[in-house]
């Protein structure tokens, strides 16, 4: 047992360890853990590929993703601008199936357009799993 001081009370803790785990738990419920780690990140980079390459995400959400970095001329015109698809608290959409549809039916009033058709249901289920490493502080 170590006690641990904090406003003048002391906290008895069990031990280091119990701390560590305690910390590690909080870091992964926050989502401040190693971003870049997922159930597969091989479909993370395939997710990745997409976004910069076929699948033209880029094109407007940047190759960084930050709706900044190498976009077309174009995006400048667009009203509302691109969202920064890496910060979780300008993020519209919080669901995968939200994100999914939004790919597939696009956004009204956006420029955001549909990529039904164009996609495949296994590539736009590649997409999210990029956009949810990118949102969790990315890679």
């Amino acid at each position: 047992m170590w006690g641990l001081e904090y406003r003048g009370k002391t906290c008895q803790c069990p031990s280091l360890m119990h701390t560590v785990a305690i910390v590690v738990v909080l870091l992964f419920i926050t989502g401040q853990a190693n971003a870049c780690q997922s159930d597969d990140m091989e479909l993370v980079q395939k997710g990745k590929q997409l976004f910069n390459g076929s699948a033209v995400c880029w094109e407007c959400h940047g190759t960084d993703a930050d709706g900044k970095t190498n976009v077309t001329p174009d995006v400048e015109q667009l009203n509302p601008k691109p969202t920064d698809l890496r910060n979780p608290a300008v993020l519209r959409l919080h669901t995968d199936m939200a994100r999914y549809n939004a790919i597939r039916d696009g956004i009204p009033g956006t420029g955001m357009p549909p990529f039904r058709g164009m996609l495949y249901e296994n590539e736009i289920q590649l997409l999210i799993e990029y956009l949810e490493v990118l949102k969790a502080g990315g890679c």
